[in-house]
Formats: structure tokens, C-alpha cells, sequence
């Protein structure tokens, strides 16, 4: 079986393939859940892209060796993700329209 590496976020890497930042959201998929965080703990880039067809499906990435995301980068993460939920909880009590 090929390894491959799903998610709705991209990764980014600078001249020597290392992994910048990630984009599309600390939420597993923004377009359809605001209250669903992920921390990707692997990442794939360069090679076949297998996209989902629609906003609510992953796209995946295979053909590449897959990297894992060092412990320390997932901690600060996942302490991020923590620091987000209390902002969104924030934002829902003094602003309700402000995050569903």
C-alpha cells in the first residue's frame, strides 16, 4: 500500500524542503465545521494530488516520503488550537453572530 498524507490544509516549505507553515485553517475543515480542530502531525509534498471533489472531502497527497511534524511544532499546535477555542468561546458569548 502507497503511503499518502489527507487533510484539507497545504503545506509550504522553503529552499531546502522544510516545512514553513501550513495553511487552510486550524480547524479540520473550515468550510463546513467551526468547532472541529486538527493538528496534522505528517506532511507530503511534490508529488500526485489526489483532490477530493468537494469542499467536505479531503485531498490527499501519496508518491513523496511522508515527514513527520517534529513533537515540539505539534505541541505548540495543539496549545494553540486550546488558545483558539477559548477565543472562539469569547467571541460566542459577546458576539454570537461572530463564530457559529
Amino acid at each position: 500500500m502507497e503511503d499518502k498524507v489527507c487533510g484539507f490544509t497545504i503545506a509550504h516549505v522553503d529552499h531546502r524542503t522544510k516545512l514553513l507553515w501550513y495553511n487552510g485553517s486550524l480547524l479540520k475543515n473550515k468550510e463546513i465545521d467551526s468547532l472541529v480542530f486538527d493538528v496534522p502531525t505528517e506532511w507530503m509534498v511534490n508529488d500526485t494530488w489526489e483532490k477530493g471533489p468537494l469542499k467536505q472531502d479531503m485531498s490527499c497527497m501519496s508518491g513523496a516520503p511522508v515527514q513527520s511534524i517534529d513533537r515540539d511544532t505539534v505541541n505548540m499546535l495543539d496549545h494553540t488550537v486550546e488558545l483558539a477555542k477559548e477565543v472562539d468561546d469569547s467571541l460566542r458569548q459577546h458576539i454570537p453572530v461572530a463564530v457559529p
